[in-house]
């Protein structure tokens, strides 16, 4: 007997990925908060804040990809009535990046003004 998945709900698919994109959010400002101690703590913030420019910089670009990932997968899922197992598997597969991209952006941050910046550019 060949089973399939029949009109499962897109409300549970945009709950998962919501929490999914909120999460990786959260992620990227931790590097962010990490500075906190470090930079209130220096004799001049604006030294202090110049000196670890790679990680804002990271952080402002991983939010752009974030966001623009997040509003385009509601844009589309505007046009979405029916889903089916092709589909659930295409945005599981599509959070997997997700859930990986803080990674690459603390990869950025940490490398970007060393010699290994090519691979954290990569």
């Amino acid at each position: 007997m060949d089973r399939k998945f029949k009109n499962i709900s897109h409300k549970l698919i945009d709950s998962l990925s919501d929490g999914v994109y909120s999460i990786a959010l959260t992620l990227l400002g931790l590097s962010v908060v990490e500075l906190v101690p470090e930079i209130s703590h220096s004799e001049g913030i604006n030294a202090a804040l110049r000196e670890h420019w790679p990680t804002f910089f990271s952080y402002a670009l991983g939010f752009v990809v974030l966001f623009s990932f997040w509003y385009q997968y509601h844009v589309i899922g505007q046009y979405t009535k029916n889903t089916n197992a092709w589909v659930v598997w295409n945005h599981g597969l599509s959070l997997a990046w997700v859930a990986l991209l803080p990674f690459g952006v603390a990869m950025l941050a940490q490398n970007l003004n060393t010699a290994e910046r090519d691979w954290a550019v990569f």
